[in-house]
Parts: structure tokens; C-alpha cells; sequence
């Protein structure tokens, strides 16, 4: 018998062979081809059209599948390089604010520092004779003015000594304060005493009251007398006529050991989120209530002793 031969057009123009008959056709790419049989003496002919469907990963939608996916890649890509560039940029103005802030407060402090060495010994001066004055005047009138004129002189000396304090806690250069141990319970109660007759003045009633009758341990005691006088200072200032300001400790478990907390509170007018977090900054002043307006200068001091002492100092409020 005569030789058959195939050919599949569309993929190659060799003609080969039929063997035993059989045609084996494998791994065809996709496409469409002709099977074309002859022989030496016969003419071609087409036996059979085939057609090859692509592999699922290899259509048109999973090219259109990959062709998206790529796309949101880079759109992804670009939008988390568009945000950390924002975010940088943000970090960076927030940072650059945060040294203007700094750099202002310490020419700020400087200014005020240097200002405050120049009246301190003035002051001085000043208290003293009023008060030998006061002591030899006799009539009442006379007297309640001298007393008007001491007390006035007596704040602004605390004023500028609070400043130098200021000064002298956030220099690195400062000394190391005199630590003494003793019955911080007893500390603090003359200090509460101190200020019940400038409370009563403004029909306010300083109560303090202490888990413990006596408290030995270590403490700065021009540090405690600067906090506990501020923290007082500030609740009389703001606090209602015929309300109550409230004093106690409690000695709490920390890591490490054990510590003492301090509580100062009072039902004045509060203060907003925002308020409370600059409040302890230096020469910060709420500017909503021009009554009681200071000098910016108290908390933060409460503030810098309260950490010199190893310490913290937070504040809960609401308007």
C-alpha cells in the first residue's frame, strides 16, 4: 500500500508520515489548524479542522484580570508613596512647630529670667520698709493700704522667684536640689493651713483630709511647697464662691516599690480637651476668662518640680 502522509496547517508546513495508521497531534499551542492528508498519487485533501482553546490564565480575561491587577498595584504603590509623603511632611511641620514652640518658650524664659534677676533684689528693697511702715502706722485706713502694697509686692516676688525657678530646674547646669526625709503628710497639711484664710477671703473652704496621720520618705521640700502652693493657688483662683476645694494623698504600688498620690480638686469652671493639653506649658493663659487670667507660669513650674522629683503630674477636667 501506498505511504499516507499528514501535514497541520497552521503550525508547520512539513509533511510527515501517517505510522500504523495513527496521527498523534500534542501540546498544541492555541489556535486553529487544518489536518491535510495525501498521498504520492492522490491529491490533498482536509481531513479535519482543529481548534485549541488557550488555558484559562492565558485568555483574554485573565489577561484583562492581569492588566487590572497591574494597575491597581501601581495605584496602590502611588497612593501609599502619596501618603507617606504627606505624612513625613506632616511629621516634619509638626516637628518644625514643636521647635519654634521651644525655641520661643526658651527666649521667652531668657527674657523673662533676665528681667526677673533685675527686680528681685528691688523688691526686696521694697518689702522690707513697707512693712516696717505698716508695723508703726496706727490708723486703720493707712494700714490697709500698706497691707494692699505688701501683699501686691509679696505676689510679684513670687512671681519672679517662680520664673528663676523655672530657670534654674530646666538648666542643665542646675545644682542637685537638697532632698531631706520626713513626714510629707505634715508638710503638706501647714501648707493647706497656710492658704485657709486666702481661701475664706474668697468664701472658699479648703478640706483636706489623708489616709495616713504620718508619711516618712524623700522629698525636695521647696519643690512640694512650689506644687502644693500653685495647685492650691490655682483652684482658689478658679474655683465658685462657697464651694470647696478638696486635698488628699494616698500611697499607691508602683513598679519598683511605692509612691505617694497627690489629689487637689475643686468644682470650678473646667477645662476643654484642648486646654488641657497645653496646660502645663509655660506661659500658657486660657484667654476665656480675663477675671482670672495669670501668668502662665505656676503649672508649668508644678510640672518641672513634680518631674525633678521623679514624679508626674496630670489633670482631669470638663467644661
Amino acid at each position: 500500500s501506498e505511504t499516507e502522509y499528514y501535514c497541520l496547517k497552521g503550525l508547520s508546513d512539513r509533511w510527515l508520515p501517517v505510522k500504523d495508521g495513527t496521527i498523534v497531534l500534542s501540546n498544541l499551542p492555541a489556535g486553529t489548524f487544518r489536518l491535510m492528508t495525501c498521498t504520492k498519487t492522490s491529491a490533498v485533501t482536509q481531513l479535519l479542522e482543529i481548534r485549541v482553546m488557550p488555558p484559562l490564565w492565558k485568555s483574554w480575561w485573565a489577561y484583562l484580570i492581569y492588566l487590572m491587577s497591574t494597575c491597581a498595584l501601581f495605584i496602590g504603590v502611588w497612593i501609599h508613596y502619596r501618603n507617606k509623603r504627606a505624612y513625613d511632611q506632616r511629621l516634619r511641620d509638626l516637628r518644625l512647630q514643636q521647635e519654634q514652640e521651644t525655641r520661643m518658650n526658651e527666649l521667652k524664659l531668657r527674657f523673662f529670667t533676665n528681667i526677673s534677676h533685675d527686680l528681685r533684689t528691688p523688691l526686696s528693697l521694697i518689702i522690707d520698709p513697707i512693712t516696717e511702715i505698716m508695723n508703726q502706722t496706727e490708723k486703720p485706713e493707712h494700714r490697709s493700704v500698706l497691707r494692699m502694697i505688701h501683699r501686691n509686692a509679696e505676689h510679684l516676688l513670687s512671681l519672679v522667684n517662680q520664673i528663676l525657678d523655672i530657670a534654674k530646674i530646666s538648666s542643665r547646669n542646675a545644682s542637685a536640689p537638697s532632698w531631706r526625709r520626713g513626714d510629707v503628710i505634715g508638710f503638706i497639711t501647714m501648707i493647706c493651713e497656710s492658704h485657709l484664710k486666702y481661701a475664706e477671703r474668697k468664701d472658699l473652704r479648703i478640706v483636706y483630709g489623708f489616709d495616713l496621720e504620718r508619711l516618712e520618705m524623700d522629698f525636695i521640700p521647696s519643690y512640694l511647697i512650689r506644687i502644693v502652693q500653685n495647685l492650691l493657688s490655682n483652684a482658689i483662683k478658679f474655683s465658685y464662691p462657697g464651694s470647696d476645694i478638696l486635698v488628699s494623698a494616698k500611697v499607691v504600688d508602683i513598679k519598683g516599690g511605692s509612691a505617694m498620690q497627690l489629689y487637689v480638686c475643686d468644682t470650678g469652671v473646667g477645662m476643654t480637651q484642648e486646654q488641657k493639653e497645653v496646660i502645663f506649658k509655660p506661659f500658657y493663659q486660657a484667654h476665656d476668662d480675663t477675671a482670672n487670667i495669670g501668668s502662665g507660669v505656676g503649672l508649668s513650674l508644678v510640672k518641672l518640680t513634680a518631674e525633678a522629683m521623679g514624679g508626674t503630674v496630670e489633670v482631669h477636667s470638663y467644661p
